[in-house]
């Protein structure tokens, strides 16, 4: 699986949690590595993707698109 195809799939999963931590569980990995993912995906794109509040995350309009 190419780079890209896995930051997608996790940008995907995460979309489906309401947590990031819960979504860093399903995924098997740490939520700071996750964290790290979401940012440079959202960096790659130019606009962050999840909006934190709190303990959720919620789709920015630019992860909507």
């Amino acid at each position: 699986m190419k780079h890209s195809d896995h930051k997608i799939r996790l940008f995907l999963e995460i979309c489906r949690c309401p947590t990031l931590s819960e979504a860093a569980n399903l995924l098997d990995m740490s939520q700071s590595s996750l964290s790290r993912t979401l940012a440079s995906l959202g960096t790659a794109i130019g606009n962050p993707l999840f909006d934190r509040n709190g303990r959720g995350i919620k789709l920015t309009e630019a992860g909507v698109r």
